[in-house]
């Protein structure tokens, strides 16, 4: 659906993949059929900013999986657009490129925005290795000069991302395919991963309202269900170590998140 959601997403159809099973051991109703891409089948169906549709038996179901989609009342944390194909990769499909193997497989891109800010996500399945570059995000909105990049399999591994230094993105297959955030620099030095370590969709509208920046410090105001308790990551300036810090929603359903040297404080609203 990487081609096919760009014509959806111009009209005003949301995508779908259709359903999925969220469990490798599972056998249904058709056959001996198993689920063995069930992370890409969630992650597909998350990026799509569709319906994401488990459809296990009772009682089969990877719960820390599916959650990986959304809030705990079940409100979808996706993107502001679908995941589509890269523009590189349409143009290697199309001949118009010297380096043929850039249209190998599905290389995705979309983003989600935050008070003029973009975090910016990439997906890569089937592909040949390559370097994605700044310029690869070049036609979206609000891309700055500066930001910081990790896979999600290693949240703690953060890289620069800029015009100079890319994402090197191996060799991918359907179970062992590469999901990279890319995050901007605030204008104090301070980035924001959001909930990288346990959502596909680290900073989403669906989570986050406002983010507001000062110079020493920022805010974030934050979404959630009473009880639910979120995790959250930052990386102080010139710094590339994440920080983890969690806060519970209490009745009002909505926080007002401090960082600062001082690390992070929840402040109810």
């Amino acid at each position: 659906i990487g081609l096919s959601s760009m014509f959806a997403h111009a009209i005003g159809v949301r995508p779908t993949k259709d359903n999925f099973w969220s469990t490798r051991a599972e056998r249904g109703r058709y056959g001996n059929d198993t689920e063995t891409r069930n992370r890409m089948q969630s992650l597909v169906s998350t990026l799509s900013t569709g319906p994401v549709a488990p459809s296990d038996d009772i009682g089969g179901s990877d719960v820390d999986l599916i959650m990986r989609s959304c809030r705990q009342d079940g409100k979808l944390l996706q993107p502001d657009r679908p995941a589509v194909l890269s523009q590189r990769t349409i143009l290697a499909r199309a001949g118009l490129s010297d380096t043929p193997s850039d249209g190998d497989g599905e290389v995705w891109g979309t983003m989600s925005t935050l008070s003029d800010l973009s975090w910016h996500y990439i997906v890569a399945i089937d592909s040949s290795a390559r370097n994605f570059t700044a310029d690869d995000l070049a036609g979206n909105e609000n891309v700055v000069s500066e930001m910081r990049a990790w896979e999600s399999n290693n949240t703690k591994s953060v890289q620069s991302f800029d015009s100079t230094r890319p994402i090197h993105i191996p060799d991918t297959d359907e179970y062992n395919f590469n999901f990279w955030t890319a995050a901007p620099v605030l204008s104090n030095g301070y980035v924001f991963m959001g909930e990288a370590d346990t959502k596909w969709v680290a900073v989403s509208q669906d989570r986050f309202s406002e983010i507001v920046v000062y110079p020493d410090m920022f805010y974030i105001t934050a979404e959630g269900y009473p009880g639910e308790e979120i995790t959250m990551l930052y990386l102080e300036p010139d710094q590339l170590t994440p920080i983890a810090f969690k806060c519970t929603f209490n009745e009002s359903s909505t926080l007002k998140v401090k960082i600062a040297s001082s690390g992070g404080m929840c402040m109810e609203m």
